[in-house]
């Protein structure tokens, strides 16, 4: 037999040419799909009460002055006791968003400690930002009144213990050697009924002058 009648067979080693198309194709479309979710801008919704001096496309959410969102639709609650808004931050924001969180509408406000939030009368009301620790969280319950301390004060909560509340109320000031060292943070009715607790802060470094035989008393406006 010649060499021309007989032929050498050889097997080829390795991954052909024709499933590269697929998996490059796959990775390039697991990338897109990466890129377009990390792209997208974090989205949460806060409750309220009332809508009032919020509007969808107007109303910002700021945090130090700063604006890191906007309040892009207003709807009711399920329930219809309530509304919820849907609110768009900035990119890099998804950190605020957490179960401590907390957030209240700025608008003009009259209060034992003065009068708050009066630039809103030309600029409008807007959202503030308390940003707090816990667990990522994106539905949050807002808060109806703007808080008396945020998670950057320096201090203590106690609890005061009263015969009566007499002229006490929430933010009422407390005072150490005529200096302003704290404030009343709300009060309610002790279980025997015969006596209230009052919650109270005492800011930093006057919380270190707390101790166990410290009193406190109810000084009038008189």
């Amino acid at each position: 037999m010649s060499e021309l009648d007989s032929a050498a067979v050889s097997k080829r080693t390795g991954i052909s040419v024709v499933w590269l198309v697929p998996l490059i194709t796959a990775l390039v479309g697991g990338w897109l799909v990466f890129r377009t979710l990390s792209d997208q801008a974090p989205v949460a919704t806060i409750s309220f009460q009332t809508a009032e001096g919020i509007e969808a496309g107007k109303t910002k959410i700021k945090y130090k002055s700063v604006e890191i969102g906007m309040v892009e639709e207003v709807s009711f609650a399920s329930d219809f006791q309530s509304v919820v808004l849907t609110v768009e931050f900035q990119q890099g924001m998804e950190d605020f968003l957490r179960r401590n969180t907390r957030f209240w509408v700025v608008r003009p406000q009259l209060s034992v400690q003065g009068v708050s939030g009066l630039s809103t009368l030309v600029s409008g009301s807007y959202i503030e930002i308390d940003p707090g620790p816990g667990s990522p969280q994106n539905h949050f319950v807002g808060m109806e009144e703007m808080p008396l301390i945020t998670t950057e004060d320096a201090g203590t909560r106690i609890t005061l213990i009263s015969e009566s509340l007499g002229s006490i109320a929430r933010g009422s000031p407390i005072y150490y050697q005529g200096i302003l060292a704290g404030e009343a943070l709300g009060y309610e009715l002790a279980s025997d009924a015969k006596s209230v607790y009052i919650h109270a802060f005492v800011r930093d470094p006057f919380d270190q002058l707390v101790r166990g035989n410290s009193r406190f008393w109810n000084v009038s406006g008189l």
